[in-house]
């Protein structure tokens, strides 16, 4: 199964959340969801497949990150591939 396919399976059992894809040392945010990533942290969206977006951020500023979504009270929730 790949990774878009694993993110729709999540957005729709959950799709009010943020959903945060650890892939090795990076969590990954794929369509709106890299939208949201990148307009709050100014983080480049970037183009996968055909029509497919995602925004990357590095594990190490993970802490960062969770902050400003609570702070925005952002729902988001973690996979581990």
């Amino acid at each position: 199964m790949s990774v878009t396919n694993i993110v729709k399976n999540i957005k729709q059992i959950h799709p009010e959340y943020v959903a945060l894809i650890k892939i090795g040392k990076f969590y990954y945010s794929y369509g709106k969801d890299a939208y949201i990533i990148s307009y709050i942290f100014n983080y480049k969206i970037k183009k996968v497949e055909e029509n497919v977006c995602v925004c990357a951020f590095p594990v190490s500023v993970t802490k960062k990150v969770l902050a400003k979504l609570e702070e925005n009270k952002i729902n988001y929730l973690f996979h581990f591939i």
